[in-house]
């Protein structure tokens, strides 16, 4: 580079680092006097690097300073909720298919309520697996056209058990039934509780069922939903797989994933919560605009015992201030306005 006496240049460098985050830089300038490095403003490449190793600089410099190396582009973010109420009972939504939708039984579990709307041909299927095997037994509510109940020995099998159940189900409303099966003694009844009075049909298999899966199915023209067990009436731990998707062109090592754990499903709105707190200030409008949410986030942190000390001790000095504040904009009647004594009138509102 060529630069005559008394004036300046910039000069850019590109720099490539093979690691993110902190790195140290240094970048050293020499300079030389050369009466014939330029022409007509234009540096002449060939004396310079004819003459580079015998020249002395005349003067030189050098600074050193520490970058934080980040990826290149922009960034994109990617987020995959899952959202698991434990309090309330799994729901099964089944399809006009004779296809039994299998859950995994809960430990020590033999016997659970379930809550069913469907038109006809409601399903249950006791199985040791997750899928239709020659060992399971299937509970019928409904059949033909609403009007039987059984239990069969095998999928469609024949029944062992059946009785005349005319409108047991209904798509207006969730009627609920308990199954049980304990010591290999099957039945079936009205209610979320077990009775001799509510029993609908009943048969004793010749041993105890090995059921770990339990299936849930509906068809012959109806669709269906059943609410079974609360999530945490399982013994088992709630997982779930997902897969966060990363862009082809993302630079290697610029990946990054954050998981959060948030106890209620406003949760994700009400993040950070303490971050609306703010000063009021302005005119009467504009102050009570930024009073009032102070008080609604107060009260929210108190009753969520969210609520720090340092926060609290901010939030009541805010109040305190804004209070203040609104009672510049009071008139003599009582009233407030935008600006107080300067209006004509004010209101109660």
């Amino acid at each position: 580079m060529c630069v005559a006496s008394g004036e300046m240049e910039p000069a850019w460098v590109v720099l490539s680092f093979s690691d993110l985050g902190l790195s140290n830089v240094t970048a050293k300038a020499l300079a030389y006097e050369e009466t014939s490095c330029c022409r007509d403003g234009q540096s002449i490449k060939h004396l310079e690097e004819s003459f580079a190793d015998r020249r002395v600089p005349a003067g030189r410099d050098h600074i050193r300073r520490s970058v934080m190396v980040e990826p290149e582009g922009a960034p994109r973010a990617y987020t995959y909720s899952a959202f698991f109420c434990p309090n309330e009972r799994v729901h099964i939504s089944t399809p006009n298919k004779y296809e039994f939708q299998y859950v995994p039984r809960p430990l020590c579990l033999t016997r659970f309520d379930v809550a069913v709307r469907a038109h006809n041909d409601a399903r249950v299927a006791l199985s040791p697996g997750p899928q239709d095997t020659a060992g399971m037994i299937e509970i019928v509510l409904g059949g033909h056209q609403n009007t039987r109940s059984w239990i069969s020995t095998s999928k469609m099998g024949d029944p062992v058990a059946s009785t005349h159940t005319a409108k047991i189900l209904s798509w207006d409303e969730f009627r609920t039934f308990w199954i049980s099966w304990h010591g290999g003694f099957i039945q079936v009844g009205h209610g979320p509780e077990p009775s001799n009075e509510s029993v609908i049909m009943a048969w004793t298999l010749p041993r105890p069922p090995e059921v770990r899966f339990i299936g849930f199915s509906t068809g012959w023209g109806s669709v269906g939903e059943f609410r079974i067990w609360k999530k945490v009436e399982v013994d088992e731990s709630y997982s779930e797989a997902f897969t966060l998707g990363v862009p082809h062109s993302a630079i290697p090592g610029s990946e990054r994933a954050v998981a959060s754990v948030i106890g209620d499903v406003m949760g994700p709105t009400l993040n950070h919560l303490s971050n609306l707190l703010r000063l009021p200030f302005g005119c009467g409008e504009q102050n009570m605009i930024h009073f009032a949410p102070n008080i609604f986030v107060l009260k929210y942190l108190q009753k969520t015992q969210q609520l720090s000390p340092e926060v609290e001790r901010e939030t009541t000095d805010y109040l305190v201030q804004g209070y203040q504040r609104q009672l510049t904009y009071r008139h003599q009647d009582g009233s407030y306005s935008a600006f107080g004594e300067r209006d004509a009138s004010g209101s109660m509102w």
